[in-house]
């Protein structure tokens, strides 16, 4: 019995011993995102089409977006962002899209939840 308990003891020791080491390693360096090619987008010489195609096509870290079944007005959104802070969002408004730039994900976030999009867009993005 007593061989038994020791071999039982042992396995749960190396048990936590190989879950302690597979835990993720932090860097004291800031790391480019992984699987991605979202920090070498150069899109500021791009007319607004060319700028939302290539934002479309390019992996980033998060990519989030919903879609309402309408016809007319507000009809879908898209948020692209390489650093989980700020990003691209991208609105569809009577089957045009529109781009904003340096959105926070804060912003998105509150875009979501507001329920009254064109509201939120003409308040918070188009504020003129």
């Amino acid at each position: 019995m007593k061989p038994f308990l020791f071999l039982w003891f042992l396995t749960g020791l190396s048990f936590l011993w190989f879950e302690a080491q597979s835990q993720e390693v932090e860097h004291n360096f800031e790391m480019k995102p992984q699987k991605t090619n979202c920090d070498s987008i150069d899109i500021n010489s791009l007319p607004q089409e060319d700028k939302i195609t290539q934002i479309e096509v390019t992996k980033f870290r998060t990519n989030q977006n919903f879609q309402l079944n309408r016809i007319n007005g507000f009809q879908a959104a898209w948020f692209y962002s390489c650093d989980n802070k700020t990003g691209f969002l991208i609105v569809k408004i009577d089957n045009e899209k529109r781009l904003y730039e340096n959105v926070s994900v804060t912003t998105w976030n509150d875009f979501q939840s507001s329920g009254d999009f064109l509201g939120f867009i003409n308040k918070q993005l188009d504020p003129e």
